[in-house]
């Protein structure tokens, strides 16, 4: 296949991944065409600010990465940080997106790659979780919890309980792989989630929204998504129409409006269908009866 990355990104020879065992206990992940030059720069002060916190002792691990192209090493480099974050915790490891010395800045960054779950997941995975309750009282904890957490102001921590919630379901057996998208962040986080929007809907009161109604919730949620809410206009509509919030003469016609949508061809973002059958059963039966 022909290499159609700018000049500008390749390297004369291949890029190879490394990880620095540090000082402390720390480490550090980067890309190099030469390991061996670049751990002596690390070593002399002379490479990333972490490893001038914490200095190198050792190069732990080497990975040929077969390309010249600079732009797919660093994805690597990148994935491969997160891995280790999953191991040894966001303290304790730095390297590609996340160089920030201060966790609070590097949390984000994961968080905007799509990292921050799969961090936190990890570390779940290694922790004994009770689940001697029923998966329907399961299921009606975690819809607690959440409510609980939109409703109150952020605070250290609170994302991740709230993803320690979601992701106590997966110990259950009644969990599938199609529930995955659910422990997104952009599934039960703030800033008018999927969820956050289904839960005022079907509470009839705004959560996680400062705004006076739950129709107002819904007209935000239509507004914010791409193409007029084409992607997940079907869960918020199926849900209005399910649950029945109130609203007045002029937001019924509004209302009216928003559902004629139902019936316009789109392409769905049809992820999370599977599980806000599970979370909200009152819209199972329209959401596997939609065909659009």
């Amino acid at each position: 296949m022909k290499n159609t990355a700018h000049p500008q990104q390749l390297a004369s020879s291949p890029f190879h991944l490394y990880v620095l065992e540090l000082a402390d206990g720390h480490f550090y992940v980067g890309i190099s065409t030469d390991v061996d030059r670049r751990f002596r720069e690390h070593q002399a002060g002379e490479g990333a600010e972490w490893t001038r916190l914490h200095p190198p002792m050792r190069v732990i691990y080497r990975e040929p990465l077969h390309t010249l192209d600079k732009h797919i090493a660093e994805k690597r480099e990148s994935e491969y940080t997160a891995q280790l974050m999953g191991l040894h915790g966001v303290k304790k490891v730095r390297g590609g997106h996340y160089t920030q010395r201060d966790e609070a800045w590097a949390t984000p960054a994961l968080k905007a790659h799509g990292q921050w779950e799969r961090i936190q997941s990890a570390r779940l995975s290694r922790t004994a979780v009770n689940t001697d309750d029923s998966w329907n009282d399961a299921v009606d904890g975690f819809l607690t919890i959440a409510t609980a957490y939109h409703d109150s102001e952020p605070e250290d921590g609170q994302d991740e309980r709230m993803h320690a919630a979601a992701h106590r379901l997966t110990r259950y057996r009644e969990w599938r792989d199609a529930f995955d998208p659910m422990l997104s962040i952009r599934f039960w986080g703030r800033k008018l989630s999927i969820l956050a929007v289904l839960l005022s809907i079907k509470l009839h009161r705004p959560v996680g929204s400062k705004v006076p109604s739950t129709y107002d919730v819904l007209a935000n949620a239509m507004l914010r998504t791409k193409n007029g809410a084409a992607g997940l206009r079907h869960l918020y509509l199926h849900a209005w129409q399910a649950y029945q919030p109130e609203a007045t003469e002029n937001q019924e016609r509004a209302l009216e409006r928003f559902l004629q949508m139902l019936d316009t061809p789109a392409e769905l973002d049809r992820q999370y269908d599977e599980i806000v059958c599970v979370l909200f059963p009152e819209c199972r039966a329209r959401l596997r009866g939609y065909q659009r």
